[in-house]
């Protein structure tokens, strides 16, 4: 089994490729490394805006991915937390958006609050602990064009807030391109989170020259890269992410055969011509929805349906 990934590895190399930070273990690797201390604790300073030395001297790893025996034995995932303190952190990456997404997050983050109240003796020990949840996302959550957006439990009509104990961080990873790399656009903060989308190695082994945050990010996903286990765990991962995308495409494709036959019946009742403008019809806000569903830009999505933005945000309040 060994030998098959390593065959993998040198595609890799002769590709000149890397594995991806973006992907859920890839990401839990680098995030729990001790070796990437400074790269850890200048992203988590800089979104918290706890101090880098706080994080540096008291961070502590909780919880992460349970040991794996095999390379074939299904992989055991728990989520990444870490505590500095009282501070407890949850790390969470996001590829794709999905329906349901905000609310599994909110759930998680209470269940480790719930879950740590219930050791203490009385409820005022809470007081103490703070509770923050750090969402990495690979697009635009929310139709918004900042980097961090923060959440807290507020009263939206004098913005009172009831608890600044839960707090979470929605980061986007999607804002970066190499050329506002290249015009030297990014700021050191920038530049580590667009290390995290880096797919090649030249653009890493560069990246990583302009400090030693960078570099210990860039020498981590290199040596994973080159780690046979570890590339048969991340190979069985995005042949799942596969299977998944297929499953998708296909009910996409049925989704749009639906509307075009559903169009097309009615259209025999009123005209053939109106029929297959509703078939058409039904097909577009199929197309529309799914692609709000990925996070897909308004623009994008106008260009590609010939929809303007408003008629497709009338299909968003709807959906």
């Amino acid at each position: 089994m060994i030998i098959i990934y390593q065959d993998i590895i040198e595609k890799y190399k002769k590709e000149g490729k890397v594995v991806c930070a973006t992907r859920d273990r890839v990401f839990k690797a680098l995030f729990t490394d001790t070796k990437c201390k400074n790269f850890i604790a200048d992203i988590l300073s800089h979104i918290t805006e706890i101090p880098k030395k706080e994080i540096l001297n008291h961070l502590i790893i909780k919880n992460s991915e349970l040991p794996v025996d095999t390379i074939t034995e299904k992989g055991k995932i728990t989520d990444l937390i870490m505590t500095v303190h009282e501070q407890y952190i949850n790390l969470k990456m996001y590829q794709e958006f999905y329906q349901g997404v905000i609310e599994k997050n909110t759930s998680y983050i209470h269940k480790i609050r719930n879950e740590i109240i219930k050791v203490g003796e009385n409820y005022k020990e809470a007081q103490n602990k703070k509770f923050i949840q750090i969402i990495f996302t690979n697009f635009d959550t929310f139709h918004d064009d900042r980097t961090i957006i923060k959440f807290v439990s507020m009263d939206p009509e004098r913005q009172i807030i009831e608890n600044e104990n839960v707090i979470k961080y929605y980061v986007r990873l999607d804002k970066w391109s190499k050329d506002d790399y290249n015009k030297g656009k990014l700021s050191k903060f920038e530049k580590e989170l667009y290390t995290l989308q880096l797919e090649k190695r030249e653009e890493l082994e560069r990246i990583g020259k302009e400090g030693k945050e960078l570099m210990e990010a860039k020498d981590k996903i290199i040596s994973l890269t080159e780690d046979a286990q570890f590339i048969g765990l991340y190979d069985k991962e995005e042949e799942d992410r596969r299977v998944w995308n297929t499953k998708m495409l296909y009910a996409e494709e049925k989704g749009m055969k639906t509307g075009l036959e559903k169009g097309l019946k009615q259209g025999i009742e009123q005209g053939i011509e109106q029929g297959i403008e509703l078939g058409r019809n039904e097909t577009i806000l199929e197309i529309v929805k799914k692609m709000l569903k990925k996070g897909k830009k308004l623009s994008e999505i106008s260009e590609i349906t010939g929809l303007t933005e408003e008629e497709i945000k009338n299909i968003s309040y709807k959906k």
